[in-house]
């Protein structure tokens, strides 16, 4: 994920947020009926903008762990190679 594209899912996230703060602010003001079914709606929202944002903190770990690994693995070559070296020069 790029950072401008994080910044793009981030943003949007602290939208869905304030959106969510201003539906309930609205459902303040309307009638009992209409404000259960909004309350519903909020606590599905809530729910499902906490369940996306747990996938995109996943999603950005495993990057990061991909990344890791990978220069994990590349020092273990380098570290490989210079104990062959170490080796090759000691037996000669």
């Amino acid at each position: 994920m790029t950072q401008d594209s994080k910044n793009s899912v981030e943003n949007t996230l602290k939208e869905l947020g304030k959106k969510i703060d201003q539906l309930i602010e609205e459902s303040k003001e309307a009638s009992l009926e209409l404000r259960e079914e909004l309350d519903k709606t909020i606590a599905t929202l809530k729910i499902k903008k906490e369940a996306l944002e747990v996938i995109i903190r996943d999603y950005q770990e495993r990057k990061n762990f991909r990344q890791a690994k990978g220069h994990f693995a590349s020092a273990l070559f380098e570290l490989k190679k210079a104990f062959q070296a170490l080796f090759s020069k000691r037996d000669v």
